[in-house]
This record gives C-alpha cells, structure tokens and sequence, in this order.
C-alpha cells in the first residue's frame, strides 16, 4: 500500500532543504513497512490508520523527522483504493509535539488539496533541543458531502533530537 503519490515527491523536497529524508523514508515506510528508520537522521512512522466517511474508506498516518535543528512531522491522508478524491475533499493538520510535557513543537493550520488527488500530506518544521524527544500527531479531514469529518492520525514513535 502507497499512501503518498509520486506527484507529492517534488513539493515536499521544495518545503525543506532536509526532506529528502523524510519524503523519501515516509514514502518507503508507507509502502511496505510500518517502522523505518534512518542513519542519517531519527526518523519514525506511525501505524496506519483507516476510517471511513461518508462511505468512503480513508487512511492516515503520522511521523517525525528529527536531525541537527531540521526537524519535522507530517500528517498525511490517503484514500484506500487509491482513487483521486475531488478537489477539497481531502486534507491534514500536521502537528510535532515535545515528548517529555506534550507541548506543541510545530503545527500547520487545515491545509485541504488543491486538485484532485489520492492523498494528501500536510508538513510542520521546528528547531529541536539537542537531547529532546518528539512525535508526531495530527488530523485528517475528509469531506463528508456537507462538513469535514476529522480524524486524528496515529501518534509517532518518539525520536530525539
């Protein structure tokens, strides 16, 4: 299973200098495997998770990105059976939240696709302190005919930065 498409591979390496770490390990974690990990950098993904609104099945999931003050989290939300979804119909708070008191390190307002498309992944930065442990938590947004239905994704696995 692919939750993020070929076509996002470009956008998200423009969004950070660093991302290709995380673009190219969350890519691969969602493919096959539910817990990369990195060399260069720590790196975790959530498990998947799968709702359905309005009859149509969605899955969603969560990481964290942390190395030397590049620091990241994605949210990120698919359609199961890989078809686009409208215009709008799709979308993801993604949030980065410090391990030892859960404040919030990094978070995106709603952000919602801009074409029709089978996913959709919405990404946070932050600067981590040196020693500090982050996940990653956000929400998914599928549109259910006359509202957004939320979902919260699946929380990270701590990494350190």
């Amino acid at each position: 299973m692919t939750l993020s498409s070929e076509s996002e591979r470009p956008r998200l390496m423009r969004v950070k200098r660093s991302a290709s770490v995380l673009v190219s390990t969350f890519i691969i974690g969602l493919v096959g495997s539910l817990s990369i990990t990195s060399a260069q950098a720590g790196y975790a993904q959530s498990t998947i998770g799968s709702f359905t609104t309005a009859g149509v099945s969605y899955k969603n999931a969560s990481d964290i990105l942390t190395q030397a003050g590049a620091d990241s989290s994605g949210s990120l939300v698919r359609r199961s059976d890989g078809s686009n979804a409208p215009t709008g119909h799709i979308g993801a708070m993604a949030r980065g939240y410090r391990s030892s008191n859960g404040n919030l390190a990094c978070s995106t307002q709603y952000v919602y696709s801009g074409s029709p498309q089978p996913s959709f992944l919405a990404l946070c930065t932050f600067s981590g302190v040196a020693g500090y442990s982050y996940y990653g938590y956000g929400i998914s947004k599928s549109w259910n005919g006359s509202a957004y239905a939320a979902t919260f994704t699946p929380t990270s696995p701590s990494q350190t930065a």
